[in-house]
């Protein structure tokens, strides 16, 4: 099972919230130096009609044979969407919503699940996902859950069928 989560396979995290719109939205990317735990943090603001924050990682991974992501986290009860992209620089992510729980917890997210969707909005006309060319990976918050939020990602891994 290909690991996503080691710093060989992903470029560097970066940031993008509502601020691109407005919003008052902040977060922030790091990984833990004792552990390397990638913690995602922050705080969603509704101000402004803004409501979303999201970290995103480049990448290069041929994925097809894979069923979906794996993920182990954990994080106050929240709702997130694991979110690739295909596409460099594309307009469109494909996305998945998982909850985070207080105690570590491993989530599959089968690609199968994964919605085309373009600034928070379904894409139905979208291509189809392709796991072949998977070029951004990322995390995002937002569904009106206004609030501080951490969320800690311990793995990132394909799978295939269970």
């Amino acid at each position: 099972m290909p690991l996503l989560s080691d710093a060989s396979t992903l470029g560097p995290w970066t940031c993008v919230n509502d601020g691109v719109m407005g919003g008052q939205s902040t977060s922030r990317v790091m990984r833990r130096p004792d552990d390397g735990v990638l913690q995602f943090a922050g705080a969603v603001s509704l101000a402004n009609n803004g409501g979303f924050a999201s970290t995103k990682a480049r990448c290069s991974v041929d994925l097809s044979g894979q069923t979906g992501i794996m993920l182990r986290l954990q994080g106050p009860p929240c709702r997130y969407r694991l979110t690739l992209r295909t596409e460099p620089g594309g307009r469109i992510s494909y996305r998945v919503p998982f909850w985070a729980t207080p105690q570590p917890a491993t989530h599959y997210l089968p690609f199968a699940q994964l919605r085309p969707m373009r600034r928070g909005q379904p894409r139905p006309d979208a291509p189809p996902f392709a796991a072949a060319s998977i070029c951004e990976i990322g995390f995002l918050i937002g569904d009106k859950q206004a609030g501080d939020f951490v969320l800690h990602v311990h793995r990132i891994q394909a799978y295939a069928a269970l």
